[in-house]
C-alpha cells in the first residue's frame, strides 16, 4: 500500500478520529513537557554553578598548590607560585598568558554607608593581574594616579550575601549589580575587629560586579596590593593561585595533566567533573520519572487503539478480503500510534519550552538575582528538545504495537462475521 493511501486509510476516512487521537496524545504531551522542562533545569543549573558560582571560563584554568589534610588543617605539599614557577607555567604548550591571584596578608576592614547607616566589615583584600579582567572591564581596571579611588570588582555571589545580611539587619532595598557600579567605600588596611594597630585608609570605587572574582572580598589590581604592602611595611601579597589563559578550549585536558605533573592542582576542574557527574545522576532520575509518565500514557494509547480495533473489525475483515496484507493492517494502526505520539510530543515541547521561558520571570520576585530572570538557570538545548520528541514518539509507537498486531492477526472470515 502506497504511503498516501496508507495515511488516508489510517485517519482520513473516519470522522472524529483526529479528536480521539488528540485525546490519546494528552498523556504523551504531559510526559514530554515534563522531560523538556527538567532537562532544561538540570542543564541551566549546571551552567549557573560553573559560570556564576565557580566563575569558570572554557579557555581558562585556575592552578593552586597541592594540599594535604592534617586533621582540621590543610597543609601545602606542592610547589609555590613564585616568579620562577609562573615563568614555567607560561611555557606550557597552549598557554598564552598567566595571571596571578593574591591576597593582602594584612588585617583589613571595609567601611561604607548604606541607606544612611554606617557599614563596617572585616574583609580579605584580593588582587589579580590587570590582564585577567581586561576583556570584561577594559582600561577601567588599571592603576590610577595617587588620590583617585582604587578600582575594585565585587563577586556576584558576594553581592547576594551582602543583600541577605542587609535584608535582616537594615530592611532596606536589595542592591542590584548595576546599582553598585560607582559605589564608593574605604579600605582600612592594618586594622580589623581582632587587630588594633597602625592603619591607613584607602578610598575605592566599584567598577563592576563579576562572576570571575572570588567572594572573600573586593578584588583590586595587583599593583595596588603591592603598593599598599610597601606602605604598611608588611609582607608582599600572598600569591595563592594562577589563572592560565589557553589559546583553545580543546587543550584543557592536556594543560591540566601538565600542571598536575608539576605538583599543582586545578580545583575548579575537579569540582566541575563532580558537578557533571551529579548532573548526570539527577538527569537520569528525572528521565526515569518522565519515562514512567510516558509508560502510563502508553497504556492509554494501547487501550484506545485496542478499542478502535474492536470497533473496526468488520472494516478490517473487508480490507483483508479485498487483498490487503497483514502488514498493511499493522501499519494502519501503527500510523495512528505514530500520529498520536507526534501530536503529543510537539504539544509537550511547546508547553515545556513555554514554561522554560516564563518560569524565570515568575520566579524572579522570590529568587535571588543569581537565579532570577537575568540568569540562564533554565537552558534549552537541541538534544533537550529533539530527544523528548523522539522518546515520546517511539513510546507511543511501542504502545500501539500490540493492538496493531492483534488487528493484523484477524482472519477475514472471522472479522466479517464478528467472530473471534
Amino acid at each position: 500500500m502506497r504511503p498516501d493511501n496508507l495515511l488516508w486509510v489510517s485517519v482520513g476516512r473516519r470522522p472524529g478520529l483526529w479528536s480521539r487521537l488528540l485525546w490519546l496524545s494528552l498523556g504523551t504531551a504531559v510526559g514530554v513537557a515534563a522531560l523538556v522542562f527538567f532537562l532544561a533545569l538540570v542543564s541551566g543549573l549546571q551552567t549557573v554553578i560553573l559560570t556564576h558560582i565557580l566563575g569558570m571560563v572554557p579557555d581558562e584554568v585556575e592552578v593552586v598548590p597541592q594540599t594535604m589534610a592534617v586533621g582540621p588543617l590543610e597543609v601545602k605539599t606542592g610547589g609555590r607560585l613564585d616568579p620562577d614557577t609562573v615563568d614555567k607555567l607560561r611555557k606550557i604548550p597552549h598557554v598564552t598568558a598567566v595571571y596571578r591571584r593574591a591576597r593582602l596578608d594584612i588585617p583589613s576592614m571595609l567601611t561604607a554607608h548604606y541607606h544612611g547607616l554606617p557599614f563596617v566589615s572585616d574583609i580579605i583584600i584580593e588582587g589579580v593581574d590587570e590582564g585577567l579582567l581586561q576583556p570584561e572591564l577594559g582600561d577601567q581596571f588599571t592603576m590610577h594616579p595617587d588620590g583617585d579611588p582604587a578600582p575594585s570588582v565585587l563577586a556576584g555571589a558576594l553581592v547576594e550575601m551582602l543583600n541577605a545580611g542587609l535584608a535582616v539587619h537594615v530592611g532596606g532595598p536589595a542592591l542590584s549589580r548595576s546599582a553598585l557600579v560607582g559605589f564608593h567605600f574605604d579600605l582600612v588596611v592594618g586594622r580589623s575587629s581582632f587587630h588594633e594597630g597602625n592603619s591607613q585608609t584607602f578610598p575605592c570605587r566599584v567598577m563592576a560586579v563579576s562572576d570571575h572574582v572570588t567572594v572573600s572580598g573586593p578584588t583590586l589590581p595587583m599593583s595596588y596590593l603591592e603598593k599598599w604592602a610597601q606602605a604598611m611595611q608588611g609582607p608582599p601579597p600572598d600569591v595563592y593561585a594562577a589563572v592560565l589563559k589557553l589559546d583553545q578550549p580543546d587543550a584543557l585536558q592536556a594543560v591540566v595533566s601538565q600542571v598536575t605533573s608539576m605538583g599543582f592542582k586545578t580545583p575548579k576542574q575537579d569540582q566541575a567533573a563532580r558537578i557533571a557527574t551529579a548532573a548526570r545522576v539527577v538527569q537520569a532520575g528525572l528521565v526515569c520519572f518522565c519515562a514512567v509518565l510516558l509508560v502510563v500514557a502508553g497504556v492509554g494509547i494501547a487501550n484506545g487503539l485496542a478499542m478502535m480495533v474492536h470497533e473496526e473489525r468488520t472494516d478490517i475483515g473487508l480490507m483483508r478480503a479485498l487483498g490487503a496484507r497483514r502488514a498493511d493492517v499493522l501499519w494502519i494502526f501503527l500510523v495512528r500510534a505514530l500520529l498520536s505520539g507526534l501530536l503529543g510530543s510537539v504539544a509537550g515541547v511547546v508547553v515545556g519550552s513555554s514554561l522554560v521561558v516564563i518560569t524565570p520571570h515568575l520566579a524572579s520576585h522570590w529568587l535571588p538575582s543569581l537565579l532570577g530572570a537575568d540568569s540562564d538557570w533554565l537552558h534549552l538545548t537541541a538534544p533537550g528538545v529533539l530527544g523528548p520528541v523522539l522518546f515520546g514518539t517511539l513510546a507511543s509507537m511501542a504502545a500501539g504495537l500490540l493492538p496493531a498486531r492483534q488487528a493484523a492477526a484477524l482472519r477475514p472470515a472471522d472479522a466479517l462475521r464478528g467472530g473471534e
